[in-house]
């Protein structure tokens, strides 16, 4: 058996190349076949065909991908999509390299083999790797896929705003026979999250962006290892990127340059038009067939927006959901992963079906951040900033019921005859130089671009507050006149937080929105001679970490109308499982034989269904996560049902990573380094007194704040009476609960303990002291 390898690096680097052709060189004489990409003979073929071509034949691939090179990377997910065994060698005596490496997180889950720049530690990991009993990655990262879907377009968004990517969007936005999958997502998620997407696909777009632009190197990597994956699987696949971008070799042959903006979406378009299709048929191309003994194979996506089409199938309505429908409260404050897009989107579903409401979906891709919070510094007072934002936010708000209003005119078969409120909407519209076509992003990032061009910004405020004054105020309460709600719901406002950012300047701005949709409010509840009362709403969904940050700036923090989106009802948190299982499995089955049909009955002494409940947070995105990686264990090993080994294996393996990654996310807004919290609690008890992970953290400056936070974002567990300890979400009833612990405590011999949620222990390598405690 010759183990044929295949080599792939960056040949710019020449001590790192000059180590891979040693170790190539060593292993031929060890008698297995290896080859690295120097090797290839072209003779006139295009060199990527060559170098599939040795991908294909080979055995093993092995990857140096210290560089971020984007020909090596592009050849990684093409050796993922061809299923072969990969392994990932990393030089870490460089710190930039780590850095880069650290940065860029999509092999994270992959594992790298780290050779310290050294040939003979390179060669004895590669022996290792061919030696070893080695699993393809390809199962792994589709086994939880959606079958192919004839018109699904990859195309994910650049990670910053200009005209060459707002145009390709706003076209594959406007094909509405398109189903356009993470559209607006910039590469920012896990691996197996994009790479199931692709397999879903029938055509791949990718923006590749000009070195110069902001975060365009990690961006890059990512978008080329995702289109090797998408062609290592057959899939069609567009590279594009403006004039000036350095295409790589591997995939110069699907690149196009443009140099305006049109010429981009004609070129796009046209390349869409001529893709082949596959009438009456589901088959992938490129894929290898899967043999599932399974009788199920997916709980779905754990990301609201690639369900929005499958939500109302299995949505589990809370609460929650009738207050943002009935409009009862402005805020919905929920940590990532509660459900907050996908109420938002069940939303918009339920009110489309009453006539007499009109939606206004406001989800905002991206904004200049930068631009604004520089804008706002250059306020003289603090009276000035607040009238600026309200009046940035009565004139957005104002647009967005225009448009939507118009959009809804534009549909009625009336307007072909000449719908006066139509006529006189599309008047104001054009007067207001108001883009009906162009996304909310767009829009801020142009009003801050005019604002900044104005000598006294103040006068550009006054010309905002007044634009709608008027004929145009007018119009727009005239053409509102059939409907008796205006429902407006954003989502999305935060996205551009991020560790550094100015989060007072960005606490004003979304403040400023809930002063502005009082005043809109109470202008709509007006009713006049020529048009009837109308009742506005407004729903903002913002992550729990960034509700705290706003409350520390808002004015009176306790006259602010939210609701705190839980689930502390175990019951419903477990429906989320089975109403997918039943809507997947046809309406054919019930969710109780879920729990007979697809998993053991019990897991470590517990019936399956509780240590699912034990084992996760309590939100819909943990507990499908959870599901789904069980599923994928079982399937990568053949099983007929998923066992308990398979399910200790997703926790292990999957979900804890994934658990604290969703962790330092919501830390970005905290003044303290979670990551070296992390790392001091490695391998500690599970169970510990405040003494104890004072001694562990060794931080006393910001301890109270850093245990707080652990409690209010369920990381830790508060001990109550009778040795039971309880998870919360929220500071408030963090500091609630620790309070009432420490006087339960505090006259006894008996020190309050706090317990590290299980679904944290496996990252941190923590031995479960509770294992049969429900």
């Amino acid at each position: 058996m010759n183990k044929r390898t295949f080599f792939a690096y960056a040949g710019q680097h020449q001590l790192r190349a000059e180590t891979c052709r040693e170790v190539v060189s060593s292993l031929n004489k060890q008698k297995i076949d290896a080859r690295h990409w120097e090797d290839m003979t072209v003779d006139g073929k295009i060199i990527i065909d060559v170098i599939k071509e040795e991908i294909d034949k080979s055995e093993y691939v092995v990857a140096e991908i210290s560089d971020l090179n984007f020909n090596v990377l592009f050849e990684v997910g093409y050796s993922i999509a061809k299923n072969k065994p990969l392994l990932i060698a990393v030089d870490d005596s460089d710190d930039e390299v780590k850095s880069n490496i650290e940065e860029f997180k999509f092999l994270d889950t992959i594992g790298q083999s780290r050779y310290q720049g050294n040939n003979s530690k390179l060669h004895s990991l590669v022996n290792e790797f061919l030696y070893s009993e080695t699993n393809s990655l390809y199962d792994v990262f589709i086994a939880s896929a959606k079958a192919r879907e004839e018109n699904a377009v990859f195309a994910p968004s650049v990670p910053m705003s200009y005209s060459g990517p707002e145009r390709l969007q706003s076209l594959l936005e406007t094909k509405t026979n398109l189903n356009h999958l993470v559209l607006t997502d910039r590469l920012e998620g896990d691996l197996r999250y994009y790479t199931r997407n692709i397999y879903r696909s029938s055509a791949c777009i990718f923006h590749i962006l000009k070195e110069s632009r902001t975060g365009a190197k990690i961006y890059n990597a990512k978008a080329s290892l995702l289109a090797g994956f998408a062609v290592g699987l057959g899939i069609p696949t567009l590279m594009v990127g403006e004039k000036g971008v350095v295409s790589a070799l591997d995939y110069r042959e699907l690149f196009y340059e443009y140099t305006k903006a049109s010429e981009l979406v004609d070129y796009t378009e046209q390349w869409l038009n001529d893709l082949p299709l596959q009438p009456g048929t589901n088959r992938r191309l490129g894929s290898l067939d899967l043999k599932i003994e399974l009788p199920f194979r997916s709980f779905g996506d754990y990301v609201a927006e690639n369900e929005a089409n499958n939500l109302e199938n299995y949505f589990v309505r809370t609460n929650e959901f009738e207050a943002v429908y009935s409009g009862r409260a402005k805020i919905f404050v929920g940590r990532k992963g509660t459900g907050k897009t996908a109420t938002m989107f069940q939303t918009l579903n339920e009110l489309k079906k009453d006539k007499r409401v009109l939606t206004v979906p406001l989800k905002p891709s991206s904004y200049d951040l930068a631009a604004l919070v520089n804008l706002l510094n250059n306020f003289a007072d603090t009276a000035e900033r607040e009238f600026f934002l309200k009046a940035l936010w009565g004139y957005l708000l104002k647009t967005e019921i225009a448009i939507s209003l118009f959009k809804y005119l534009d549909s009625l078969p009336a307007k072909s005859g000449g719908n006066p409120a139509y006529e006189e909407l599309k008047k104001s519209l054009d007067l207001l130089r108001i883009d009906v076509e162009s996304d909310m992003s767009t829009r801020i990032d142009d009003i801050i671009l005019d604002v900044q061009s104005k000598d006294k910004i103040k006068d550009a405020a006054i010309a905002l507050n007044t634009a709608w004054r008027g004929i145009h105020d007018e119009r727009l309460r005239k053409s509102a006149k059939d409907f008796g709600r205006i429902a407006v719901l954003v989502d999305n406002l935060d996205k551009t937080w991020e560790s550094g950012a100015d989060f007072s300047k960005l606490s004003y701005f979304i403040l400023a929105l809930i002063g502005a949709s009082n005043k809109i409010e109470q202008e709509f509840e007006k009713q006049r001679t020529n048009f009837p009362a109308v009742n506005v709403t407004l729903g903002i969904f913002v992550r729990a970490d960034i509700y705290n940050v706003l409350k520390e700036y808002a004015r009176e923090p306790d006259k602010i109308n939210y609701q705190m989106v839980q689930w502390r009802d175990e019951h419903l948190l477990i429906r989320v499982l089975e109403e997918r299982y039943v809507a997947n499995r046809g309406g054919k089955v019930s969710a109780a034989s879920m729990w007979t049909e697809l998993f053991t009955e019990e897991v470590h002494g517990l019936k399956t269904r509780d240590y699912f409940l034990w084992r996760s947070l309590p939100r819909p995105r943990d507990i499908i996560f959870l599901g789904n990686s069980a599923l994928t264990t079982a399937i990568n090993r053949n099983h007929s049902m998923v066992t308990a080994a398979d399910i200790e294996y997703a926790e292990k393996e999957y979900y804890s990573t994934f658990a604290i990654d969703a962790l330092l996310v919501e830390s970005v807004s905290q003044n303290f380094d979670l990551e070296e919290v992390f790392v001091s609690l490695i391998s500690i008890p599970s169970t510990n007194t405040e003494n104890e992970l004072r001694e562990y953290i060794q931080n006393d400056e910001e301890f109270e704040d850093i245990i707080n936070w652990l409690i209010q974002t369920s990381f830790l567990g508060v001990e109550t009476k009778g040795g039971k300890f309880v998870y919360v979400e929220g500071a408030q009833e963090a500091r609630k609960k620790r309070s009432i612990s420490k006087r339960l405590f505090s006259n006894g011999s008996h020190e309050a303990h706090y317990r590290i949620h299980p679904a944290f222990r496996p990252y941190l390598e923590i031995d479960d002291d509770d294992l049969y405690i429900n």
